[in-house]
């Protein structure tokens, strides 16, 4: 009797395991085992995802007067004024002085620019340039003219070319915004 119910109770374990059913006869009218709940399949769809954009963080703006042979860093609007000082490797722009007459706005130290001419320009105008590190004539940036500047640690700056002092001695006058991505 013993092997008979240890018999019986794997069987039924085993039945139960692979999702049979055991029907004992009572004697009593069957009943219908609940049918299983619908299975619903809800397609994937191709609707593209929106891109999450970040809003640009204004870091620094004003004013800044660069002189004939220095450099600037535009993500901070420093001028600074000894080689050893450590602002020193984070400069953006150099105004080259070749000679008196032969003078440049250049981009330094790995920043990238566009130089976009007289109309105003926003952060978003900036975003999608195509950018170049050439150095560029100062003869040929009149008063009015917007650069889109990429600094060297890849924020953008929006700059306009104030004025051009063309003195012996010259200094360009810029205003400018700066914003990390």
């Amino acid at each position: 009797m013993k092997t008979t119910k240890w018999f019986l109770t794997v069987l039924i374990c085993l039945l139960l395991l692979t999702g049979c059913t055991i029907t004992i006869d009572t004697g009593a009218a069957p009943t219908k085992a609940p049918p299983p709940p619908p299975v619903v399949v809800v397609p994937p769809t191709n609707t593209p995802q929106p891109t999450p954009t970040r809003t640009p963080v204004m870091i620094s703006s004003g004013t800044i007067d660069i002189p004939q042979t220095y450099l600037a860093d535009m993500d901070t609007g420093a001028i600074p004024m000894n080689p050893k000082d450590s602002l020193y490797n984070e400069v953006d722009l150099w105004f080259e002085a070749v000679t008196p007459q032969e003078r440049y706005l250049e981009t330094y130290n790995g920043a990238t620019w566009s130089i976009l001419g007289p109309n105003a320009v926003n952060y978003q105008d900036c975003v999608n340039m195509a950018p170049s590190a050439s150095r560029m004539d100062i003869r040929n940036l009149p008063s009015g003219t917007y650069i889109c500047l990429f600094t060297n640690i890849k924020n953008i700056s929006i700059m306009r070319i104030n004025s051009i002092n063309y003195e012996y001695k010259g200094v360009i006058r810029l205003d400018f915004t700066t914003w990390q991505p």
